[in-house]
């Protein structure tokens, strides 16, 4: 279940029994809204907005994906390539090295282009 916060305000109980909304030391500063939700695997996410109808609306989309099974990590993407290729090599079929007889050619070592059709 995704959350959405206030980070200029919290609500403390005063001495009355009444609640309050009284200023954050971040009051001002930096983005208002904060959502909040775990993923799949339960690993704590979040992500600020400055309006509350769009923190809103990314707590109800976040949800959704949630329950349907088709919530994707948004950092899930930020692997370079060379570290997507380290972690694919050691699962991946070697290459055949083995040299191949083509159609064209008479020996063993010969290759589409450096094969002599007649």
């Amino acid at each position: 279940m995704a959350s959405v916060d206030d980070r200029w305000y919290v609500s403390r109980k005063m001495p009355d029994g009444t609640t309050r909304k009284v200023r954050t030391p971040r009051h001002g500063t930096g983005k208002r809204w904060l959502v909040r939700w775990r993923d799949h695997a339960d690993v704590p996410r979040k992500k600020s907005f400055d309006r509350k109808a769009d923190a809103d609306r990314e707590a109800a989309r976040i949800e959704t994906e949630l329950a349907r099974g088709t919530y994707l990590d948004p950092k899930a993407g930020e692997i370079s390539f060379r570290e997507y290729a380290e972690q694919w090599r050691p699962c991946s079929s070697p290459i055949p090295t083995r040299p191949t007889k083509w159609a064209c050619g008479s020996d063993s070592t010969s290759t589409p282009h450096s094969a002599t059709c007649r």
